[in-house]
C-alpha cells in the first residue's frame, strides 16, 4: 500500500463516518424534531379549540358545535379529518361517519380530552397531513448533505495536493537517491533540505551517503590488503579440514573419518537393503621391524602398506589407519563373491611385500578379518567387532591369512568360530547365558576340612544352547572390554546363592570368586562388592 494512500485512508473512513452520520442520524433527526414541533403545536391547538366548545357541549348546542368545527376544518386545509365524540365515544361532528384514516409517516393524528374539573366531557381528535412540510425537509436534507459532500471532496483533495506536495514527492526522490547509493552511485543528487521531519530525514540519507562513501574506500583497501591472508587462511581451513579426517602419517582416513562413513553405510543397508564388506588387517610383524630397526623405519612401513591398500582398492572404497599397525577398508555395494577376491588379491600383495631398511629385508604379513554390513547388522559397534573378532580368528589360527565371517573354514572348529563371534557375546551378557558352577577346594591337611570351600567357575551357553568353556570367550571379552561387566554378574550371582543357601542353615561354606585384572583395577569394583553384600545382608565389609 502507498505512503499516500495510507494517509488518505484515515482521512477517507473518517469522511465516510461522518457522512454516514449526516444521512442516517443527523439529517434524519431533523424530520423527527419538524413532526414533534407540528404535534406540539397542533395539540395546543386542539386544547384551545377543546376549552372554546365547553360551553356549548355542557349546554348541548350541537348547531354552534357544528358551526364552529366546519369552520375550523374549512380554514385549516392542512385537516384531513376533524372528529368531536362525547363521554361515552360516541361521535357528535360530523354527522356523518367519515371513513378510517390509517397511520402513515405523513400525517399526524391526534386527540386532546376536553374535561371539566378532572372530569372528561369530550375528545376532540385531527388528523393533519403533513406531507408538504416533509417533502420541504426531505429537500433541505439532499441540499445539506450534496454541501457537505463537496466540501468534504474540496477537503480531500486539498489535502491530497499538500501530502503530494510536501510528502510524497520529496520521499520518491529520497528513494530514487536511496537506490542509486544501493547501486555505489555515492554522487547522487538529494531533495532540498526544508525546515520540518522531510528536510531532517533529508539531512539524515546525506550523511549516510558521506559515510558510506568513506566506508567503501576504506573496505575496498582492506579488501585488496587482506586478499593474500585470505586466501591463506582459505588454504589453512582445508589443510585442517584434510587432518582432521585422515591420518597425518599415511593419508588414510582416520578411526572417526572411517567411524561416520561406517554408520552412512550401515543406514544405506538397512534402507535399501544392499551388502558392504568391511575389512579389518592387523599387520604380523610390525613389532620386529619396530624393535629391530626403529620408529622410523615402522613409520615407513606404514606408509609403504597404506600405499598398497589404496592400490588393491578402489576410488570409491574407504581405506583408513585406525591406531598402530591396524587398518580398516570399507568396500561400500560389494557382495561376497567380489569381497572374497578382493580380499584374496590383498592378502597376496601384501604377503609378497618385502621391507627393505639398512640392508634388512623383511616380509611382513597381515592378518586380515572380513565382515558384512547387511540390512540385519545393528550398529557401527556390532560391525566392527565382527571384522575384529574375524580378524582376531585369522591372527589365532596361524597368522598371515584372512577370514571371512559367516563363511566356514575347515581347518577352524566350529564350536570356537561361534564362541569367538563377539556377537554371540554381547548376545549371552544381554539375555543371561551364563552360569556358574563350583569345584572343589580339598586342603593337603586332613584337619582343614572344618569349612567347605569352593571355587566358583563360569560357562557360557551359545546359540544352540551348547557349553563354551571360558578359555574361548574369555579372551574375547578382555579383548573388548566385557571382562568387568561378566566379574560383576558372577558377584551378583554368587552372593544370591550364599545367601540362599544361609537362609536354608548351611554354614561353614565359602566360595572363592577369580576376578580378571581389569576388574582389579577397577576404582568401582570395591563399592559395588560392599553394596552386593549389604543387599544380601551376608556381612558388611569395614
Amino acid at each position: 500500500m502507498r505512503l499516500r494512500l495510507k494517509l488518505f485512508l484515515p482521512l477517507i473512513i473518517f469522511i465516510l463516518l461522518f457522512v454516514s452520520y449526516a444521512k442516517w442520524f443527523w439529517l434524519p433527526k431533523l424530520s423527527e424534531f419538524t413532526t414533534s414541533q407540528n404535534r406540539t403545536h397542533f395539540h395546543n391547538h386542539l386544547k384551545s379549540i377543546g376549552e372554546s366548545l365547553v360551553p356549548l357541549i355542557l349546554q348541548q348546542q350541537l348547531g354552534n358545535i357544528h358551526e364552529t368545527l366546519n369552520s375550523l376544518k374549512d380554514s385549516n386545509t392542512s385537516w384531513k379529518q376533524l372528529q368531536l365524540h362525547n363521554h361515552n365515544k360516541k361521535l357528535l361532528f360530523p354527522i356523518e361517519t367519515n371513513r378510517v384514516i390509517k397511520r402513515s409517516k405523513s400525517t399526524l393524528h391526534i386527540s386532546h380530552p376536553i374535561k371539566i374539573t378532572n372530569r372528561e366531557i369530550a375528545t376532540l381528535s385531527i388528523v393533519v397531513d403533513i406531507s408538504p412540510e416533509l417533502a420541504q425537509i426531505k429537500l433541505l436534507e439532499k441540499s445539506l448533505f450534496f454541501a457537505l459532500l463537496i466540501l468534504l471532496i474540496w477537503v480531500v483533495f486539498t489535502i491530497a495536493g499538500l501530502i503530494e506536495w510536501v510528502i510524497s514527492h520529496p520521499i520518491r526522490h529520497l528513494a530514487k537517491a536511496a537506490k542509486n547509493l544501493a547501486d555505489g552511485n555515492y554522487s547522487t543528487q538529494l531533495p532540498k533540505a526544508n525546515r520540518d521531519e522531510v528536510g531532517y530525514l533529508v539531512n539524515s540519507f546525506e550523511a549516510m551517503r558521506d559515510a558510506l562513501k568513506k566506508y567503501k574506500t576504506r573496505v575496498e583497501l582492506e579488501i585488496i590488503g587482506h586478499k593474500h591472508t585470505a586466501n591463506e587462511l582459505n588454504i589453512q581451513k582445508e589443510r585442517l579440514a584434510y587432518h582432521a579426517t585422515h591420518d597425518s602419517l599415511t593419508g588414510l582416513l582416520n578411526r572417526r573419518e572411517f567411524e561416520i562413513r561406517l554408520n552412512a553405510a550401515i543406514e544405506r543397508a538397512h534402507k535399501d537393503s544392499v551388502v558392504h564388506a568391511v575389512f579389518y588387517l592387523d599387520l604380523d610383524r610390525f613389532k620386529l621391524v619396530n624393535d629391530s630397526c626403529g620408529h622410523i623405519a615402522g613409520d615407513e612401513l606404514l606408509k609403504q602398506i597404506s600405499t598398497l591398500l589404496t592400490e588393491q582398492v578402489r576410488e570409491s572404497d574407504s581405506a583408513a589407519r585406525l591406531g598402530g599397525d591396524e587398518f580398516a577398508i570399507l568396500l561400500e555395494f560389494c557382495p561376497v563373491d567380489i569381497a572374497t577376491k578382493t580380499v584374496a588379491n590383498l592378502h597376496y600383495r601384501i604377503q609378497n611385500h618385502v621391507f627393505s631398511w639398512n640392508e634388512k629385508s623383511f616380509n611382513v604379513g597381515a592378518s586380515i578379518g572380513v565382515a558384512f554390513i547387511t540390512k540385519h547388522t545393528e550398529n557401527l559397534q556390532s560391525i566392527l567387532l565382527a571384522a575384529d573378532s574375524a580378524c582376531y580368528t585369522a591372527k589365532h589360527s596361524g597368522r598371515n591369512r584372512y577370514y571371512i565371517d559367516g563363511i566356514d573354514d575347515a581347518a577352524i572348529n566350529s564350536n570356537s568360530l561361534k564362541a569367538e563371534s563377539v556377537s554371540m557375546l554381547l548376545h549371552a551378557i544381554k539375555n543371561d547365558l551364563f552360569e556358574l558352577q563350583v569345584q572343589i577346594i580339598k586342603a593337603t591337611d586332613a584337619k582343614s576340612n572344618a569349612r567347605q570351600r569352593y571355587e566358583i567357575l563360569i560357562r557360557m551357553r551359545d546359540m544352540e544352547n551348547k557349553l563354551i568353556k571360558p578359555d574361548v570367550f574369555i579372551p574375547i571379552a578382555e579383548k573388548y572390554h566385557l571382562m568387568t561387566q561378566i566379574d560383576r554378574w558372577v558377584i551378583e550371582k554368587t552372593f544370591r546363592t550364599l545367601e540362599y543357601i544361609n537362609e536354608m542353615g548351611v554354614k561353614n561354606i565359602s566360595f572363592s570368586i577369580n576376578l580378571s585384572g581389569v576388574s582389579m583395577s577397577d576404582d568401582a569394583i570395591l563399592p559395588f562388592i560392599r553394596e552386593q553384600l549389604q543387599i544380601r545382608k551376608i556381612f558388611a565389609l569395614k
